[in-house]
């Protein structure tokens, strides 16, 4: 899971814990139903994507459809809390790598 505490050098920063960031999207991954009764033979499957998609950016440099999703950044200690209530587990390990933390789980 993203992590709200970020190196000094990282391109992700986050002013609160829940966030919308950029998820970019191929157009070979979307419904294509969205733009077969489009009549513009002048733009690309991204650029019709874009248009036919709610809240939907078009990234020329890219070629790619840009939809902004909800993320959670957890902070330190976030989830170990979570996961200490959910019964019948054990917390095997947990830390933080690359930008991430993460927990491992045993189930009883």
């Amino acid at each position: 899971a993203w992590a709200m505490e970020q190196a000094e050098d990282s391109k992700r920063k986050f002013a609160s814990t829940d966030v919308f960031v950029p998820f970019n999207a191929q157009p070979k991954y979307l419904d294509k139903t969205k733009i077969e009764n489009s009549n513009n033979q002048n733009n690309s499957v991204a650029e019709l994507c874009a248009r036919n998609y709610d809240n939907a950016e078009y990234d020329e440099r890219k070629g790619l459809v840009v939809f902004q999703r909800y993320c959670h950044m957890y902070r330190e200690g976030e989830m170990e809390d979570l996961a200490s209530k959910i019964e019948g587990t054990k917390i095997i390990e947990s830390g933080y790598e690359s930008g991430n933390h993460f927990i491992l789980l045993e189930v009883l």
